[in-house]
């Protein structure tokens, strides 16, 4: 099995980054392959979606990004990201933009319906929160409705949400043991 993960933090020494090491650790000691990518990291960022007309969107999407690439490879699809103004960065909103695209990850079907091309991968979210995890979980979980539509429409299945909370009090004890479960769940 081989996991993309896609970290959306600017900050290097963050603890999403630590997350998302912490589950290609896990991924990689059952023998599973795993790709992190930090999409502010200029290998990989990329231009937020700007196009004039609609043939100039229509002959963009006719070529394959590096990113579309690294997701046709995968199985699993893993979203490690902070909850800013109760929804995803806007570098992982803009990932959706320009690489979730009609004729790679959907195509549109009579009267408006999209079919899902990405299937059978699999999609894992782990999100840190400065506000407790328990709240998130009933205010913003499901979080980010049209992002996690957005993921459903391109036919990835989630099979996990994660959100640790109180980022801004937890001490390093408490950071190991999240990353120690972050480590079984890439096991599991």
């Amino acid at each position: 099995m081989h996991s993309l993960i896609l970290s959306a933090h600017p900050s290097p020494s963050s603890f999403t980054h630590a997350i998302a090491q912490a589950y290609r650790e896990g991924k990689e000691s059952r023998g599973n392959t795993a790709l992190v990518i930090d999409l502010y990291d200029p290998r990989w960022k990329q231009e937020f979606l700007c196009f004039e007309t609609h043939e100039e969107l229509s002959e963009r999407e006719k070529t394959l990004t590096p990113l579309q690439e690294e997701v046709k490879k995968a199985d699993e699809i893993v979203f490690v990201f902070p909850v800013w103004w109760y929804d995803v960065p806007a570098i992982l909103k803009n990932f959706i933009d320009c690489n979730l695209t009609s004729g790679f990850a959907f195509k549109f079907m009579p009267k408006g319906y999209l079919r899902g091309l990405l299937k059978p991968r699999t999609v894992r979210y782990f999100a840190t929160a400065m506000g407790p995890g328990f709240l998130y979980k009933i205010r913003f979980l499901p979080f980010a409705p049209a992002f996690r539509k957005s993921v459903k429409d391109c036919g990835l299945k989630t099979t996990s949400k994660t959100i640790f909370g109180f980022m801004g009090t937890s001490d390093q004890a408490k950071r190991e043991g999240w990353l120690n479960e972050v480590r079984k769940s890439a096991t599991g």
